[in-house]
C-alpha cells in the first residue's frame, strides 16, 4: 500500500477538522478498480490520485 499526499502535503491521514458549531456533511466515493493499487508513488497529489481513480474505475456510484 502507498499512501499519497493529503491536502496538507503530508503522507498521513489528518481527518476532518471543521469549525465547531454547525453540522457538516462528508461525501465518500468508492470505486471498483481492476488492480489492487494505482500506478502512483507516495509523492502523488490528491488530485492525481483522484484522476487515476476516476480514469481506471470499472464502476462507481451514480
Amino acid at each position: 500500500m502507498i499512501q499519497a499526499r493529503n491536502d496538507f502535503s503530508q503522507n498521513q491521514y489528518d481527518g476532518a477538522c471543521p469549525p465547531p458549531g454547525s453540522t457538516h456533511n462528508y461525501v465518500f466515493t468508492v470505486y471498483a478498480m481492476p488492480m489492487a493499487t494505482l500506478p502512483l508513488d507516495a509523492t502523488a497529489s490528491a488530485a492525481m490520485v483522484g484522476f487515476f481513480a476516476h480514469t481506471w474505475a470499472l464502476a462507481m456510484p451514480v
